[in-house]
């Protein structure tokens, strides 16, 4: 099971770098470039766009230090990776297949394995 953590952790760390690097290009498409950029002159449009990569980006960070803490073994990982393992469950489809398998590999780990029948 500690391969799966590692796993894991790995990957919590791969796709919090790549959200954090998407959105940094985005952001300065969106914001940045003056004769790049896309017209977003509401103020409100803005603000709600800037909240949700703030939010994008927090998780990311978060999913970076989850995925360090399971690579290294601490027990405060396990319950960090859970909760993102769940959030991530609307990020379509990289996030989902990352929450799933986290869901999977944790809620699994400590269940006993299946004793066959011996007939």
């Amino acid at each position: 099971m500690d391969k799966h953590l590692n796993l894991l952790g790995m990957l919590y760390i791969v796709l919090g770098l790549f959200h954090i690097v998407s959105l940094s290009i985005a952001a300065l498409f969106l914001f940045g470039f003056d004769r790049f950029s896309f017209p977003i002159e509401a103020g409100f449009v803005r603000v709600v766009i800037a909240l949700v990569f703030g939010f994008i980006i927090v998780v990311s960070l978060v999913g970076i230090v989850a995925g360090i803490g399971l690579m290294k073994g601490q027990k405060w990982a396990e319950g960090v990776a859970l909760v993102l393992g769940f959030i991530l469950l609307i990020n379509v489809p990289l996030g989902t297949l990352l929450g799933l398998y986290t869901i999977w590999v944790l809620m699994l780990r400590d269940k006993p394995p299946a004793q066959g029948n011996a007939a």
